[in-house]
């Protein structure tokens, strides 16, 4: 389990408007790739990792992310059922479901917190960027970083 910084070694999101990530597949490639990707895109602060469904409930009550990144196939609990948790505990975020199955790819309806599905190759720094501004915010992204 990666976690990242400490909330206090952290920047508060209110001051920086970084969009808190908390990025949840069993593959370390994907997740590290995922993180590569939030960090080159700028304006996402990729605070967590988790390898479970069980895992990810757990630090999204911990680390109150904005967006989850959730993969469909998980071990033990599938991201269906993880992101029904993470909506029973309370935690007001965002999970956009991602999958090299594409045909897993069908409609979670009935979870606050369920967000859009798109295929793992597919998943970029623009529709990162589109997906959050639907929300009706856009991360900030620094000069340097466009």
């Amino acid at each position: 389990m990666h976690v990242g910084p400490t909330v206090e070694q952290r920047r508060a999101p209110v001051e920086t408007g970084l969009v808190k990530v908390l990025i949840v597949d069993d593959h370390p490639s994907f997740r590290g790739a995922a993180r590569a990707l939030l960090i080159a895109a700028g304006g996402f602060d990729p605070v967590g990792e988790a390898a479970s469904g069980e895992e990810a409930v757990d630090l999204a009550v911990r680390l109150r992310p904005d967006l989850v990144i959730l993969d469909l196939r998980l071990p033990g609990i599938d991201g269906r059922e993880t992101c029904r948790r993470i909506a029973a505990a309370g935690v007001k975020t965002l999970v956009l479901f991602v999958s090299v199955d594409e045909e897993a790819l069908t409609p979670v309806v009935g979870i606050p917190c369920a967000g859009p599905f798109v295929p793992k190759r597919s998943l970029s720094a623009p529709i990162l960027r589109a997906i959050w501004a639907e929300r009706g915010q856009a991360p900030v992204v620094a000069d340097r970083d466009r």
